[in-house]
């Protein structure tokens, strides 16, 4: 008799954050009960080592006070990242300052201590619902961006699309002995906006400054994401004097943007470009290094800096509205 699959969905891998090993024991055994996977840690420090690395759907945190209780989640939300894993923190029931600085660390929802085992399940259940729905929102927004070939944070072309798009122009610009112009724009200090404003703020930053760019280039020039939060720009037929040009009003309409966003440190971007043919690029690989080395120098001087690599050891840099020599 054939068998047949349990249709029964996987339980949620739930992990209880508590120094009191009694209240541990007691809250794991009430959502085993419930039919969870539960694993308990004795501090934040621990579960942190869990979430990085990934699986863990809902964390119960019951550390303390609220400064410890604070800490505790911010830690465990840092970790977490783009991963959203829902934290529920328990404090003691009035204690009201505990609750509010839980809930501003990024606590999703605040239990009262002693907890009951109805609230309990109750916020586990709703907190691993919304992750499910998130996780499934994010396979299904994979899909798409695959199926467009569209970045769906930046609008612009995602990183399979734009690394096809390299190979293709490269090809055409070798094959037909035509120069191609590649420029990598990244945000400085983009990291410190998210950690301040959540990713939610670092992501409306990037999209203001890959629709700057893309409303910058000509048809037949391209952008896309490419690696983290680096955009990737293709300039097909830009000898030097016309990437440089090109670059430079790419550099000063996003300079622009990003003035327009609050915040400290002010933000400000950094560019990268590279030419082919030249005598340090003979295939697409080679240009995207190129202009990532350009790129690590604007960095290395400071950020702010548009830096496009004549040959090797020559430079042209930009810095702000102030037009430098090459060096």
């Amino acid at each position: 008799m054939p068998v047949v699959p349990s249709l029964r969905p996987e339980p949620n891998r739930v992990v209880v954050v508590s120094a009191d090993a009694e209240d541990a024991r007691a809250l794991a055994s009430e959502l085993g009960a419930d039919g969870h996977a539960v694993e308990t840690r004795a501090s934040a420090a621990e579960a942190a080592a869990i979430v990085g690395a990934g699986g863990v759907d809902v964390l119960v945190v019951d550390v303390g006070p609220a400064a410890a209780l604070s800490e505790a989640v911010m830690l465990l939300k840092r970790v977490a990242g783009d991963d959203l894993v829902p934290v529920v923190a328990c404090a003691a029931r009035g204690d009201a300052p505990a609750r509010v600085a839980a809930l501003l660390a990024g606590a999703d929802e605040h239990l009262g201590r002693p907890v009951e085992r109805r609230e309990l399940l109750d916020a586990v259940a709703r907190q691993a619902s919304a992750r499910a729905a998130h996780r499934a929102l994010v396979q299904a927004q994979a899909a798409l961006e695959r199926a467009l070939g569209v970045d769906a944070t930046t609008g612009c072309l995602s990183p399979r699309a734009i690394r096809e798009r390299l190979e293709a122009d490269f090809a055409r610009a070798e094959a037909r002995h035509e120069p191609l112009a590649c420029a990598i724009v990244d945000v400085d200090h983009l990291k410190l906006a998210n950690d301040a404003g959540g990713r939610e703020a670092g992501d409306r930053i990037l999209f203001g400054v890959a629709q700057v760019v893309q409303k910058s280039l000509r048809d037949t020039d391209s952008v896309g994401r490419y690696g983290g939060d680096e955009l990737l720009v293709l300039l097909p037929g830009a000898h030097f004097a016309g990437a440089s040009r090109a670059a430079t009003r790419i550099f000063r309409d996003v300079v622009a943007r990003l003035r327009e966003f609050p915040g400290r440190p002010a933000l400000s971007v950094s560019m990268g470009v590279a030419l082919f043919p030249t005598r340090e690029v003979r295939t697409a690989g080679e240009l995207v290094l190129a202009a990532h080395g350009a790129l690590d120098k604007a960095k290395r001087d400071g950020g702010a800096e548009l830096c496009v690599l004549q040959q090797e050891g020559l430079w042209y840099t930009r810095r702000g509205d102030e037009k430098r020599p090459a060096s």
